[in-house]
Protein backbone atom coordinates (compact mmCIF):
# COMPACT_ATOMS: atom_id res chain seq x y z
CA UNK A 1 0.00 0.00 0.00
CA UNK A 2 1.16 3.59 -0.23
CA UNK A 3 2.00 4.94 3.30
CA UNK A 4 3.16 8.47 2.00
CA UNK A 5 3.63 10.40 -1.54
CA UNK A 6 4.68 14.03 -1.95
CA UNK A 7 5.10 15.75 -5.49
CA UNK A 8 6.31 19.72 -6.28
CA UNK A 9 5.70 21.44 -9.40
CA UNK A 10 3.13 19.59 -10.91
CA UNK A 11 -0.31 21.38 -12.65
CA UNK A 12 -1.67 22.85 -9.72
CA UNK A 13 0.89 22.28 -6.89
CA UNK A 14 3.66 24.92 -7.17
CA UNK A 15 5.23 24.07 -3.69
CA UNK A 16 6.07 20.16 -2.12
CA UNK A 17 2.42 19.11 -1.33
CA UNK A 18 3.09 15.69 1.13
CA UNK A 19 0.01 13.12 1.46
CA UNK A 20 0.66 10.70 4.52
CA UNK A 21 -1.58 8.10 4.34
CA UNK A 22 -0.23 6.52 7.74
CA UNK A 23 -1.88 6.61 11.02
CA UNK A 24 -1.46 6.29 15.12
CA UNK A 25 -5.23 6.76 16.17
CA UNK A 26 -6.72 3.35 17.59
CA UNK A 27 -10.25 4.18 17.21
CA UNK A 28 -12.43 1.02 17.87
CA UNK A 29 -14.90 1.77 14.69
CA UNK A 30 -14.50 1.32 11.22
CA UNK A 31 -11.35 -0.62 11.44
CA UNK A 32 -11.17 -2.21 7.99
CA UNK A 33 -10.48 1.49 6.68
CA UNK A 34 -6.69 0.73 8.51
CA UNK A 35 -4.42 -2.04 8.09
CA UNK A 36 -1.47 -2.18 10.07
CA UNK A 37 -1.07 1.63 10.37
CA UNK A 38 -1.82 2.57 7.09
CA UNK A 39 -5.27 3.82 5.41
CA UNK A 40 -6.67 1.57 3.20
CA UNK A 41 -9.50 3.67 2.52
CA UNK A 42 -10.21 7.66 2.93
CA UNK A 43 -12.11 10.34 1.50
CA UNK A 44 -10.91 13.44 0.42
CA UNK A 45 -12.52 17.15 0.23
CA UNK A 46 -11.68 20.72 -0.67
CA UNK A 47 -13.09 23.74 -2.64
CA UNK A 48 -13.25 24.03 -6.19
CA UNK A 49 -9.57 24.31 -7.68
CA UNK A 50 -8.41 22.83 -4.06
CA UNK A 51 -6.05 20.39 -5.92
CA UNK A 52 -8.21 17.37 -5.35
CA UNK A 53 -8.17 16.20 -9.01
CA UNK A 54 -4.71 17.20 -9.39
CA UNK A 55 -3.72 15.14 -6.37
CA UNK A 56 -5.56 12.11 -8.33
CA UNK A 57 -3.38 12.58 -11.47
CA UNK A 58 -0.10 12.83 -9.54
CA UNK A 59 -0.82 10.05 -7.41
CA UNK A 60 -0.74 7.77 -10.88
CA UNK A 61 1.89 9.85 -12.82
CA UNK A 62 4.12 6.97 -12.43
CA UNK A 63 2.19 4.53 -14.88
CA UNK A 64 2.75 7.13 -17.31
CA UNK A 65 6.70 6.34 -17.67
CA UNK A 66 6.64 2.59 -16.42
CA UNK A 67 3.13 1.99 -18.71
CA UNK A 68 3.87 4.38 -21.29
CA UNK A 69 -0.03 5.54 -22.73
CA UNK A 70 -1.80 4.87 -20.22
CA UNK A 71 -1.86 8.25 -19.01
CA UNK A 72 -0.96 11.37 -20.82
CA UNK A 73 -2.39 14.45 -19.45
CA UNK A 74 -1.68 18.26 -21.01
CA UNK A 75 -0.33 21.62 -18.99
CA UNK A 76 1.88 18.84 -16.78
CA UNK A 77 4.71 21.23 -14.90
CA UNK A 78 3.05 23.64 -12.38
CA UNK A 79 2.83 27.44 -14.69
CA UNK A 80 4.51 29.68 -12.14
CA UNK A 81 7.29 27.50 -10.93
CA UNK A 82 10.93 28.39 -12.66
CA UNK A 83 11.76 25.00 -12.12
CA UNK A 84 11.93 23.36 -15.12
CA UNK A 85 11.17 19.74 -13.60
CA UNK A 86 8.10 18.10 -11.99
CA UNK A 87 9.07 15.51 -8.62
CA UNK A 88 7.75 12.98 -7.08
CA UNK A 89 8.10 10.59 -4.07
CA UNK A 90 5.88 7.25 -3.31
CA UNK A 91 6.60 5.80 -0.46
CA UNK A 92 4.95 1.90 -0.04
CA UNK A 93 4.67 -0.96 2.57
CA UNK A 94 4.82 -4.31 0.23
CA UNK A 95 5.33 -7.50 2.80
CA UNK A 96 7.09 -5.60 5.58
CA UNK A 97 9.38 -3.67 3.20
CA UNK A 98 9.53 0.41 2.99
CA UNK A 99 9.97 1.22 -0.46
CA UNK A 100 10.89 4.37 -1.61
CA UNK A 101 10.32 5.25 -5.33
CA UNK A 102 11.44 8.59 -6.14
CA UNK A 103 11.53 10.44 -9.79
CA UNK A 104 11.96 13.83 -11.42
CA UNK A 105 10.58 14.65 -14.95
CA UNK A 106 9.96 17.35 -17.75
CA UNK A 107 6.52 15.62 -19.12
CA UNK A 108 4.96 12.21 -19.01
CA UNK A 109 7.56 10.31 -20.50
CA UNK A 110 9.95 12.31 -19.95
CA UNK A 111 12.61 11.15 -17.07
CA UNK A 112 15.66 13.17 -16.07
CA UNK A 113 16.35 11.19 -12.62
CA UNK A 114 14.85 7.99 -10.89
CA UNK A 115 15.78 6.00 -7.41
CA UNK A 116 13.99 3.08 -6.16
CA UNK A 117 15.45 2.30 -2.31
CA UNK A 118 13.95 -1.25 -0.42
CA UNK A 119 14.67 -0.92 3.21
CA UNK A 120 16.80 2.27 2.96
CA UNK A 121 18.79 0.45 0.26
CA UNK A 122 19.39 1.56 -3.01
CA UNK A 123 18.34 -0.58 -5.70
CA UNK A 124 18.12 1.08 -9.09
CA UNK A 125 19.08 4.94 -9.37
CA UNK A 126 19.54 7.00 -12.76
CA UNK A 127 21.10 10.27 -13.30
CA UNK A 128 19.89 10.62 -16.83
CA UNK A 129 20.45 14.21 -17.30
CA UNK A 130 23.77 13.79 -16.08
CA UNK A 131 24.10 11.14 -18.82
CA UNK A 132 25.83 8.84 -15.84
CA UNK A 133 25.64 5.05 -15.80
CA UNK A 134 22.73 3.62 -13.72
CA UNK A 135 23.40 2.01 -10.39
CA UNK A 136 21.28 -1.52 -11.08
CA UNK A 137 21.64 -3.75 -7.72
CA UNK A 138 19.38 -6.62 -8.64
CA UNK A 139 20.35 -10.25 -8.83
CA UNK A 140 20.69 -11.32 -11.92
CA UNK A 141 21.75 -7.64 -13.09
CA UNK A 142 24.98 -7.86 -12.92
CA UNK A 143 26.21 -8.13 -16.70
CA UNK A 144 23.38 -5.17 -17.40
CA UNK A 145 24.99 -2.92 -19.81
CA UNK A 146 24.13 0.29 -16.90
CA UNK A 147 25.16 2.91 -19.79
CA UNK A 148 22.10 3.16 -20.74
CA UNK A 149 21.32 5.68 -24.13
CA UNK A 150 18.78 8.57 -24.13
CA UNK A 151 16.20 6.77 -25.83
CA UNK A 152 15.32 4.75 -22.22
CA UNK A 153 12.43 6.14 -20.83
CA UNK A 154 13.18 4.31 -17.23
CA UNK A 155 16.38 2.71 -15.39
CA UNK A 156 13.84 0.84 -13.95
CA UNK A 157 11.66 -0.46 -16.58
CA UNK A 158 14.98 -1.00 -18.63
CA UNK A 159 15.95 -3.65 -15.88
CA UNK A 160 12.99 -5.45 -15.31
CA UNK A 161 12.85 -5.83 -19.14
CA UNK A 162 16.19 -6.73 -19.71
CA UNK A 163 17.21 -9.04 -17.02
CA UNK A 164 16.83 -12.37 -16.44
CA UNK A 165 16.09 -11.63 -12.49
CA UNK A 166 17.45 -14.45 -10.57
CA UNK A 167 14.50 -16.11 -7.77
CA UNK A 168 15.55 -13.70 -4.78
CA UNK A 169 13.64 -12.01 -2.24
CA UNK A 170 15.42 -8.64 -3.09
CA UNK A 171 13.84 -9.41 -6.49
CA UNK A 172 10.21 -10.35 -5.23
CA UNK A 173 10.18 -7.03 -3.64
CA UNK A 174 11.02 -5.27 -6.95
CA UNK A 175 8.76 -7.37 -9.16
CA UNK A 176 5.64 -6.33 -6.70
CA UNK A 177 6.95 -2.95 -6.63
CA UNK A 178 5.92 -2.85 -10.90
CA UNK A 179 2.77 -4.76 -10.09
CA UNK A 180 1.89 -2.09 -7.76
CA UNK A 181 2.68 0.62 -9.42
CA UNK A 182 1.76 -0.52 -12.79
CA UNK A 183 -2.08 -1.34 -11.51
CA UNK A 184 -3.06 1.95 -9.62
CA UNK A 185 -5.84 3.63 -11.55
CA UNK A 186 -7.29 6.99 -11.55
CA UNK A 187 -11.10 7.44 -12.60
CA UNK A 188 -13.41 10.39 -13.12
CA UNK A 189 -17.00 8.92 -13.19
CA UNK A 190 -17.99 12.33 -15.46
CA UNK A 191 -16.30 9.76 -18.05
CA UNK A 192 -13.10 12.29 -18.27
CA UNK A 193 -11.04 9.20 -16.87
CA UNK A 194 -9.26 6.47 -18.46
CA UNK A 195 -10.88 3.00 -18.21
CA UNK A 196 -7.77 0.40 -18.48
CA UNK A 197 -7.43 -3.54 -18.25
CA UNK A 198 -10.31 -5.59 -19.98
CA UNK A 199 -12.47 -2.97 -21.74
CA UNK A 200 -9.74 -0.40 -22.11
CA UNK A 201 -12.29 1.65 -23.89
CA UNK A 202 -12.92 5.65 -24.45
CA UNK A 203 -15.89 6.93 -25.43
CA UNK A 204 -19.70 5.60 -24.07
CA UNK A 205 -20.20 3.66 -27.10
CA UNK A 206 -16.87 1.88 -25.94
CA UNK A 207 -18.75 1.59 -22.29
CA UNK A 208 -21.45 0.11 -23.13
CA UNK A 209 -19.90 -2.87 -25.19
CA UNK A 210 -17.32 -3.10 -22.26
CA UNK A 211 -21.04 -3.97 -19.75
CA UNK A 212 -22.04 -6.23 -22.38
CA UNK A 213 -19.04 -8.22 -23.21
CA UNK A 214 -17.62 -8.47 -20.20
CA UNK A 215 -19.89 -8.14 -17.53
CA UNK A 216 -23.42 -8.76 -19.01
CA UNK A 217 -26.79 -6.78 -19.51
CA UNK A 218 -28.32 -8.97 -15.73
CA UNK A 219 -25.60 -7.88 -13.86
CA UNK A 220 -25.59 -4.14 -14.77
CA UNK A 221 -29.49 -4.29 -14.30
CA UNK A 222 -29.47 -5.79 -10.96
CA UNK A 223 -26.56 -2.91 -9.67
CA UNK A 224 -28.86 -0.10 -11.29
CA UNK A 225 -31.86 -1.77 -9.52
CA UNK A 226 -30.11 -1.83 -6.34
CA UNK A 227 -29.19 1.80 -7.18
CA UNK A 228 -32.82 3.15 -6.97
CA UNK A 229 -32.66 3.47 -10.36
CA UNK A 230 -35.96 2.46 -12.06
CA UNK A 231 -35.60 1.81 -15.44
CA UNK A 232 -35.74 -1.75 -17.92
CA UNK A 233 -33.02 -2.05 -19.91
CA UNK A 234 -32.17 -4.85 -22.80
CA UNK A 235 -29.49 -4.99 -25.72
CA UNK A 236 -30.03 -4.47 -28.98
CA UNK A 237 -28.07 -5.23 -32.06
CA UNK A 238 -27.33 -2.84 -34.94
CA UNK A 239 -24.88 -2.19 -37.38
CA UNK A 240 -22.36 -1.10 -35.14
CA UNK A 241 -22.94 -4.27 -32.88
CA UNK A 242 -24.61 -4.74 -29.62
CA UNK A 243 -25.81 -1.73 -27.95
CA UNK A 244 -27.82 -1.39 -24.51
CA UNK A 245 -31.38 0.32 -24.78
CA UNK A 246 -33.69 1.44 -22.34
CA UNK A 247 -36.85 -0.25 -23.12
CA UNK A 248 -40.35 1.09 -22.86
CA UNK A 249 -43.63 0.13 -23.78
CA UNK A 250 -43.78 1.23 -27.28
CA UNK A 251 -40.09 1.77 -27.97
CA UNK A 252 -36.83 1.41 -27.81
CA UNK A 253 -33.91 3.81 -26.86
CA UNK A 254 -29.96 3.92 -26.85
CA UNK A 255 -28.95 3.78 -22.70
CA UNK A 256 -26.13 5.60 -23.56
CA UNK A 257 -27.73 8.66 -25.56
CA UNK A 258 -30.76 8.87 -23.43
CA UNK A 259 -29.71 7.91 -19.45
CA UNK A 260 -29.38 10.67 -17.64
CA UNK A 261 -25.83 12.01 -16.47
CA UNK A 262 -26.29 10.45 -13.30
CA UNK A 263 -27.10 6.71 -14.34
CA UNK A 264 -24.38 7.18 -17.22
CA UNK A 265 -21.94 7.95 -13.84
CA UNK A 266 -23.13 5.43 -12.39
CA UNK A 267 -22.64 3.07 -15.57
CA UNK A 268 -18.82 3.74 -15.38
CA UNK A 269 -18.02 3.34 -11.72
CA UNK A 270 -19.64 0.07 -12.57
CA UNK A 271 -17.10 -0.66 -14.94
CA UNK A 272 -14.60 0.65 -12.05
CA UNK A 273 -16.08 -1.62 -9.50
CA UNK A 274 -16.38 -4.53 -11.26
CA UNK A 275 -12.60 -3.89 -12.13
CA UNK A 276 -11.61 -3.34 -8.90
CA UNK A 277 -13.38 -6.27 -7.23
CA UNK A 278 -11.62 -8.66 -9.78
CA UNK A 279 -8.32 -7.30 -8.35
CA UNK A 280 -7.10 -5.66 -11.67
CA UNK A 281 -6.38 -2.86 -9.30
CA UNK A 282 -4.04 -2.21 -6.39
CA UNK A 283 -4.78 1.69 -6.04
CA UNK A 284 -7.71 3.55 -6.99
CA UNK A 285 -8.27 7.37 -6.97
CA UNK A 286 -11.76 7.75 -7.95
CA UNK A 287 -11.95 11.75 -8.53
CA UNK A 288 -16.08 13.24 -7.91
CA UNK A 289 -17.32 9.66 -7.39
CA UNK A 290 -20.21 10.48 -6.54
CA UNK A 291 -21.09 13.27 -8.96
CA UNK A 292 -24.95 13.36 -9.87
CA UNK A 293 -25.94 11.24 -6.92
CA UNK A 294 -28.60 11.60 -3.88
CA UNK A 295 -26.22 11.53 -0.96
CA UNK A 296 -27.97 8.32 -0.03
CA UNK A 297 -27.10 7.05 -2.81
CA UNK A 298 -23.33 8.71 -2.57
CA UNK A 299 -23.03 6.67 0.81
CA UNK A 300 -24.11 2.79 -0.59
CA UNK A 301 -21.64 2.94 -3.75
CA UNK A 302 -18.67 4.02 -0.99
CA UNK A 303 -19.39 1.29 0.92
CA UNK A 304 -18.87 -0.82 -2.00
CA UNK A 305 -15.67 0.48 -3.28
CA UNK A 306 -14.42 -0.03 0.46
CA UNK A 307 -15.24 -3.72 0.54
CA UNK A 308 -13.06 -3.94 -1.89
CA UNK A 309 -9.12 -5.10 -1.49
CA UNK A 310 -7.39 -2.37 -3.07
CA UNK A 311 -6.55 0.68 -1.73
CA UNK A 312 -9.18 3.39 -2.57
CA UNK A 313 -9.54 7.33 -2.27
CA UNK A 314 -12.68 8.79 -3.37
CA UNK A 315 -12.54 12.57 -3.74
CA UNK A 316 -16.06 14.39 -3.15
CA UNK A 317 -17.60 17.53 -2.43
CA UNK A 318 -20.81 16.02 0.04
CA UNK A 319 -20.11 16.67 3.32
CA UNK A 320 -23.40 14.73 4.11
CA UNK A 321 -21.45 11.16 3.68
CA UNK A 322 -18.60 12.65 6.35
CA UNK A 323 -19.47 10.67 9.30
CA UNK A 324 -18.18 8.20 11.95
CA UNK A 325 -20.65 5.51 10.28
CA UNK A 326 -18.58 5.25 7.06
CA UNK A 327 -14.57 5.67 7.79
CA UNK A 328 -13.15 7.68 10.87
CA UNK A 329 -11.87 10.81 11.41
CA UNK A 330 -7.96 9.93 10.21
CA UNK A 331 -9.85 8.90 6.84
CA UNK A 332 -11.05 12.31 6.08
CA UNK A 333 -8.99 14.77 4.32
CA UNK A 334 -9.07 18.05 3.50
CA UNK A 335 -6.83 19.64 0.40
CA UNK A 336 -6.58 23.45 0.56
CA UNK A 337 -3.81 25.74 -0.48
CA UNK A 338 -1.53 23.26 -1.58
CA UNK A 339 -1.61 21.24 2.04
CA UNK A 340 -3.63 17.46 3.04
CA UNK A 341 -4.74 17.13 6.60
CA UNK A 342 -6.45 14.57 8.25
CA UNK A 343 -9.56 16.07 9.75
CA UNK A 344 -8.34 15.27 13.41
CA UNK A 345 -5.32 16.76 12.98
CA UNK A 346 -7.43 20.23 12.01
CA UNK A 347 -9.07 20.50 15.64
CA UNK A 348 -8.15 21.22 19.00
CA UNK A 349 -10.70 18.55 20.34
CA UNK A 350 -10.39 14.80 20.71
CA UNK A 351 -12.58 13.23 18.17
CA UNK A 352 -14.73 10.43 19.08
CA UNK A 353 -17.15 8.41 17.38
CA UNK A 354 -20.25 10.32 18.55
CA UNK A 355 -19.40 13.77 17.07
CA UNK A 356 -21.03 15.06 14.07
CA UNK A 357 -18.15 15.59 11.25
CA UNK A 358 -20.19 17.30 9.20
CA UNK A 359 -21.24 20.09 11.24
CA UNK A 360 -18.31 20.41 12.33
CA UNK A 361 -16.51 21.10 8.58
CA UNK A 362 -19.44 22.94 7.65
CA UNK A 363 -19.25 25.18 10.33
CA UNK A 364 -15.25 25.88 9.90
CA UNK A 365 -13.81 23.60 12.85
CA UNK A 366 -11.52 22.13 10.80
CA UNK A 367 -8.95 24.95 9.80
CA UNK A 368 -6.27 23.84 7.48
Amino acid sequence: MITGFSVKNFRGFRERVHFDLTTDKRYEFNEHAVENGVIRHAMVYGPNGGGKTNLGYALVDATSHLEPGSLTEAGYLNGDSESAVAEFHYQLLLEGCKVDYEYQKTAPAELTYEKLSFDGEVIIEWNKAALTPATINLDGTEELNKNLTENIISAVSYAEKNSALADTGKNHTFMRFLRFIVNVGFAKTTYQGNLRGEGASKGLKALGKTIVDIYGIDQFQAFLSAAGINCQIDVADTLEGKRIVLVYQNTQLDFMTHASSGTISLAVLYVWLQAIKSGLYTFVYIDEFDAFYHHSLASTIARQVFESDAQVILSTHNTSIMNNDLLRPDCYFTVERETILPVYKQSDRELRKAHNLEKMYRAGAFKN
